[in-house]
């Protein structure tokens, strides 16, 4: 239903009769439940290997004589960890090994939590610092519902937040990239077009709003701005200022209206 769904959002997209964000809400969600989907169909093999176990320890079926049996591996793909080397007596259920398929990676990222509070399903990001020549597509999956305590470097009791990464792009990208590997996740948490901005630095505070000092025929005047998304190096100017427009930046405190400047 889910894939019907996108679907018909993608011919309604295609006449102009549904938003951007509609369409990606509705793949978005028929992503989630073909995964959801195949997490169940795991379930299900990984059940049958565990009957199949304990009809071969009962001796009702694992091809041999009760102490010696065949398992089977429910998933096609690697031994990641071998828990159990040597020979010996092993309760029912005790792992012996850890096997995942290196072809379907996703990545975990830490958040504090007034930065997980920003991300939501769906979300664009890139993955990258991880070994490989460029860096990976990758796109939100899941904000987990709950926080842990974690202890910075500096000894700083930080609350965090795990946030998962599909990965995208072709596998082949990818193929260096092994389970348990670190890596940088940039998400973006917001994009646009034609956005004028300018430096964090040449914006401050004016009476009840912001201002830049403006360059205006080699003087400077106080313009008034209004602001929008901001990131540590660069504001959005919504009004006030013009594309090409020069602004001081890092403006002095004896800066005064009318003053003399240059560029350098």
């Amino acid at each position: 239903q889910a894939r019907r769904d996108a679907d018909r959002m993608r011919a309604l997209a295609g006449e102009g009769a549904v938003s951007r964000q509609e369409l990606e809400r509705a793949e978005t969600a028929a992503r989630l439940q073909a995964a959801d989907a195949e997490a169940s169909r795991r379930q299900v093999r990984l059940a049958a290997q565990e009957l199949a176990a304990a009809q071969a320890a009962l001796g009702g079926g694992g091809g041999g004589s009760p102490e010696v049996w065949r398992a089977r591996s429910p998933l096609a793909g690697a031994v990641l960890r071998a828990l159990r080397v040597d020979a010996g007596t092993v309760a029912a259920g005790t792992p012996l090994l850890e096997l995942g398929d290196p072809r379907d990676l996703e990545f975990e990222v830490e958040l504090r939590t007034e930065d997980a509070a920003q991300v939501r399903s769906g979300m664009k990001a890139v993955v990258a610092g991880w070994g490989g020549d460029a860096a990976l597509p990758a796109r939100v999956r899941r904000v987990e519902p709950s926080a842990f305590t974690r202890v910075s470097p500096l000894g700083v009791e930080e609350q965090r937040v795990r946030v998962l990464l599909d990965l995208g792009g072709p596998p082949a990208a990818r193929a260096a990239l092994g389970d348990g590997f670190a890596g940088t996740a940039r998400i973006m948490l917001w994009e646009g077009r034609d956005v004028l901005g300018v430096p964090s630095s040449a914006v401050f505070r004016h009476g009840a709003g912001w201002a830049v000092f403006r360059v205006e025929g080699g003087g400077v005047a106080i313009r008034q701005v209004s602001l929008g998304r901001r990131t540590p190096l660069r504001v959005e100017v919504r009004s006030g200022l013009r594309p090409g427009d020069l602004v001081v930046v890092h403006p002095p405190e004896g800066l005064r209206p009318g003053a003399r400047v240059a560029p350098r």
